[in-house]
């Protein structure tokens, strides 16, 4: 039992427990804790325990495929040979009764040790079962060994194992994840002792300590980082880089085992970022933040669970903005893992219409534009353009023209479209000198106003010339008017279709005089 890391404490209490069961003096002992933090490993060491000291150990592992049969997981401990009384009694009561003096008679023969895991999992007339046990255990040689997953979920938890139960029948302790220098061992147990400190607290930060993801991560890390742990090696920041996957697998456990609605919450802080939490979303009673509105939950539980979640240590705050994020990288591409990119877009659409009603500044609400597909609405484009506004008042002109590329997906007015194509032509021309030809003639298809089309003419012969193509430019400049500007050709270069490559113009066709004319 000495190999279980930082356990020492529940094993001496299973220890002192079986020691009074084996004196006739049985008791529940509850092991609770959240999802990976070793409680089916207690059960394990609690079943070697009861073996090498004599104890008849009757165990089960409970499983949600059996939790719509009453006594399911009473009968598989019990009786779990065939033809040990598992006739099939619809009275429910008479067979609890058959099953209890069947404990009774297994007890009288020597100490006996129930261990069930996964107690949330049973069926209810099971877990009824197993409490009414542990009520008349006090007289009988017998230590129930159950654990239970406690953790704080987006759903109202179900009242726990042991509501209703006196104190005195029942000995309680609870599972978290393990402490530094645990972390540590587990570590240097498969990359040695000499491994880079900056690695060993990768391999903590990215699992959050928590035995089930540390020991899954290692797994992984064997394998594809066998060097793993020098000054010159990095954790990989993606899950494509493990393999075979047993992280990713854990990761995914646990989720599952929060529930649809706790996952779905996860899974969007990971793609929205740390939206969700923000301090003024923490502090400010009854705000509805982020993460609520997009999934639906409740604003309360939600902000519970970031809290939970914190104090376990797979979301920190970022040491810059403050926001709430997974703990790293790595971990926060677990959690995405397996969600599609139509959801992810969805995610990003919801975020994005709750931060535009919510009066967010509009780079905000362009931040989830950009990774969403086309909304289809006026509004979103108007959003982007002043995006790209003011980013580009702030010299981010990277940022502006992102904004404005996403802005062209949305629906614009033609004056609107067109203004945003030479905006973004001018950002383009500053990386590219000859760039934002294609832009700017697309522009000039759709300028309606005299002075855009001149101006708009104007910026495309200069960008022509600058490419080498000074008569196609010419030609730009001459399709200019006084009295209706340029008129650009189907092609869209201007009112003379300018040369392929920059050679020479055919000589423009004139017409004969007319045999007989003046």
């Amino acid at each position: 039992m000495a190999s279980l890391f930082e356990r020492a404490e529940a094993l001496g209490l299973l220890s002192a427990e079986a020691r009074r069961a084996r004196a006739g003096s049985g008791r529940l002992l509850l092991l609770r804790g959240p999802t990976g933090t070793g409680r089916s490993a207690l059960v394990r060491a609690a079943i070697r325990h009861g073996t090498e000291h004599g104890m008849q150990v009757l165990s089960v592992s409970c499983s949600p495929e059996e939790s719509g049969e009453p006594l399911a997981a009473v009968r598989k401990m019990l009786c779990p040979d065939a033809g040990c009384g598992q006739e099939n009694d619809p009275d429910h009561r008479r067979q609890a009764d058959r099953f209890w003096r069947l404990l009774c008679s297994r007890a009288a023969r020597s100490p006996l040790l129930l261990a069930v895991d996964d107690v949330h999992l049973a069926d209810h007339a099971s877990r009824r079962w197993l409490v009414d046990a542990a009520r008349r255990l006090a007289r009988l040689p017998v230590l129930m060994v159950v654990t239970e997953r406690v953790q704080y979920d987006v759903t109202p938890p179900a009242p726990g194992f042991s509501h209703g139960l006196a104190p005195s029948l029942v000995r309680v302790h609870t599972c978290g994840p393990l402490g530094r220098p645990a972390a540590e061992s587990m570590v240097h147990a498969v990359f040695g002792p000499d491994t880079d400190p900056a690695w060993t607290d990768a391999c903590i930060t990215a699992s959050a300590g928590n035995p089930l993801l540390l020991r899954a991560l290692l797994d992984d890390l064997r394998i594809v980082s066998p060097d793993g742990g020098r000054p010159e090696s990095a954790l990989p920041e993606t899950c494509a880089d493990l393999y075979p996957g047993a992280f990713v697998a854990a990761v995914t456990w646990w989720l599952d085992s929060a529930g649809p609605e706790t996952a779905a919450v996860a899974r969007t802080l990971a793609e929205v970022g740390g939206c969700a939490g923000r301090a003024d979303e923490r502090d400010v009673p009854g705000r509805e933040c982020l993460l609520a509105a997009v999934t639906g939950s409740g604003p309360a539980r939600v902000l519970g669970w970031a809290t939970a979640m914190t104090r376990l240590g797979l979301l920190r705050p970022d040491p810059v903005q403050g926001d709430l994020r997974f703990a790293h990288p790595l971990l926060r591409d677990a959690v995405l893992d397996g969600w599609s990119h139509e959801r992810r877009e969805a995610v990003h659409r919801a975020a994005a219409d709750f931060r535009y009603r919510r009066g967010d500044r509009a780079e905000e609400v362009a931040g989830h534009l950009l990774r969403a597909g086309p909304v289809g609405m006026p509004r979103s484009a108007g959003t982007l353009l002043d995006a790209a506004a003011e980013a580009t008042r702030a010299g981010r002109t990277g940022d502006a023209a992102d904004y404005l590329r996403r802005a062209l997906d949305e629906p614009l007015a033609p004056g609107r479209r067109a203004g945003a194509l030479v905006e973004l032509a001018t950002l383009e021309s500053v990386t590219e000198p000859s760039g934002g030809i294609p832009r700017l003639t697309e522009a000039l298809r759709l300028q309606e106003r005299p002075r855009d089309r001149a101006l708009t003419a104007v910026a495309l012969g200069t960008a022509l010339n600058r490419r080498g193509e000074s008569r196609a430019a010419l030609d730009v400049l001459r399709g200019l008017d006084g009295a209706g500007g340029c008129r650009p050709r189907p092609d869209g270069t201007g009112g003379v279709r300018p040369p392929l490559g920059g050679g020479r113009r055919p000589a423009p066709h004139r017409p004969r005089p007319v045999a007989g004319g003046g």
